[in-house]
């Protein structure tokens, strides 16, 4: 993130003039919007992926799926803490506009 930040400082990106075009789920394409989105952003998204977030994430529910298919119980625990689709989500509720077809 500090990386980031300097490289945003260097081209002089005024991160309350950004809004943000997501396109889809996963970690590396939405993880770091709640550090960077600003009260004056606009987060532009999905519906089928925001409502993924809006009902919520059950590890429970992915651990179950993970262990009938074979992932091994001592590497499941180190999941949340090692995964980077776990480490670098977004944190806190998040204002999507969302994306219409025409």
């Amino acid at each position: 993130m500090n990386a980031m930040q300097a490289g945003l400082r260097e081209l002089e990106v005024d991160l309350r003039k950004t809004d943000f075009f997501i396109t889809h789920l996963h970690a590396d394409h939405l993880g770091l919007v709640s550090s960077l989105a600003r009260d004056t952003s606009t987060i532009y998204f999905n519906r089928s992926d925001a409502e993924r977030i809006k009902s919520g994430f059950l590890w429970d529910d992915f651990a179950n799926f993970a262990r009938l298919n074979g992932y091994p119980e001592n590497e499941l625990q180190t999941v949340p803490n090692s995964h980077p689709g776990f480490k670098f989500r977004s944190k806190g509720k998040l204002a999507f506009h969302i994306l219409k077809r025409r």
